[in-house]
């Protein structure tokens, strides 16, 4: 007589997609898309100062002023805006690696297949398998997760750092329109001096642009050598995240190939279907002598042992395979054999 266990599921809705959320593209990094740019010096223009011969204009002809000459005002060094602080970007950039491993919508469609109560109707050997690549994918998740933590922390150190060097970028190119600026100021009214209170004026204001020309020039190298530095440096780091890329695309593609496995194996009967779990062979000559069905009888998924078959595959079916249940095992289940 055998024990007829009763579990009744809900067969509706069991059987998801492997892909129950849209999962956001992990994209790899272009070097020259995260390039700065150089600053050329070549762009700072020179004061001049040209001292015509007191009472002459630059034709040779005499100057004859009908106004008061202009009273030139010395013009001072932009004063440099104080950096605005602002603070590290809180934003994520694009698909974090450490987040798309943890919240990877394949692997907790991996998760809820492993744990589903349907699991213990497939066969023990089966079973053992499936667990077996699951603690491999698990292992191999969670191997993965220190070092895309690590990729995470250097994208936003390297987003940052270029954050800071397009802030200087424009501080600077803000400075060198302004120096420009007043070099053409200047150049426009000492090339030639009209007069000798000009000329000093024009001696003593090219002194002051020289000077910044010289502070400018070293702020100019500090940054085109941060910039070579940083666009090196962080070439370096986007081979290493998009090798790490082509790691985790790679365990995904493992992680769907066992959805599949988990998905066929628990895939139940419809009503009148039966599922072979398990065929029973003599230790010895290997002949089958016993066959476990799971079978659907209105909606009730119950297991049933029996016999081979006399004729055809001895048990209806290859393991995890259906076949349309016999009325002798309707009968037997309803009759509580």
């Amino acid at each position: 007589m055998f024990v007829k266990l009763i579990v009744k599921l809900l067969l509706l809705g069991m059987a998801l997609g492997s892909s129950a959320h849209a999962e956001a593209p992990l994209l790899k990094k272009d070097p020259l898309v995260e390039h700065v740019g150089l600053i050329q010096p070549e762009r700072l223009r020179g004061a001049r100062v040209f001292r015509l011969p007191v009472g002459f204009d630059g034709a040779g002809a005499p100057i004859v002023f009908e106004k008061t000459p202009v009273v030139l005002g010395m013009t001072t060094h932009v004063a440099k805006k104080a950096k605005k602080e602002v603070g590290p970007a809180t934003e994520r950039r694009g698909a974090q690696l450490g987040d798309y491993i943890r919240n990877n919508s394949n692997w907790m469609r991996a998760v809820e297949l492993i744990n589903d109560p349907r699991f213990v109707y497939v066969s023990p050997v089966q079973q053992e398998l499936l667990k077996t690549e699951y603690a491999a994918r698990d292992g191999e998740r969670a191997g993965m997760l220190p070092k895309a933590d690590g990729l995470d922390v250097e994208d936003v150190e390297f987003a940052e750092r270029k954050r800071k060097l397009d802030i200087e970028s424009e501080r600077l190119d803000r400075e060198i329109e302004e120096y420009n600026n007043q070099v053409d100021y200047h150049n426009s009214i000492c090339n030639p001096a009209p007069d000798e209170q000009t000329y000093r004026w024009c001696v003593e204001n090219k002194k002051r642009l020289d000077a910044w020309k010289v502070v400018l020039l070293d702020e100019i190298g500090a940054y085109n050598r941060e910039v070579e530095r940083y666009n090196r440096e962080q070439e370096g780091f986007a081979g290493r995240w998009n090798a790490f890329v082509d790691v985790i695309l790679a365990w995904e593609g493992r992680v769907k190939e066992f959805i599949g496995k988990m998905e066929r194996a628990l895939r139940m009967p419809d009503v009148g279907w039966c599922k072979v779990l398990d065929i029973v062979r003599d230790p010895v000559d290997g002949h089958v002598v016993l066959c476990k069905f799971l079978c659907n009888i209105n909606g009730v998924l119950t297991p049933y042992n029996a016999r081979p078959f006399p004729t055809g595959k001895p048990c209806g079916a290859d393991i995890g395979e259906f076949f349309p249940m016999p009325p002798a095992f309707r009968s037997a289940c309803e009759g509580g054999g």
